[in-house]
């Protein structure tokens, strides 16, 4: 899995609404997210 580093600039945009970077702090956690999932997933079923 590869590691994202998230400065105060991120959270920042992520938890305020109003922020012009607000969307595109969203767009990047649901990727990162999506990949977390997709990544745990495939380690559990090597284990089957």
């Amino acid at each position: 899995m590869r590691e994202i580093f998230a400065n105060t600039g991120y959270w920042i945009a992520l938890l305020n609404k109003g922020d012009s970077l607000h969307g595109k702090g969203r767009e990047v956690g649901v990727r990162s997210a999506t990949e977390q999932v997709a990544t745990k997933s495939c380690k559990s079923m090597t284990k089957i």
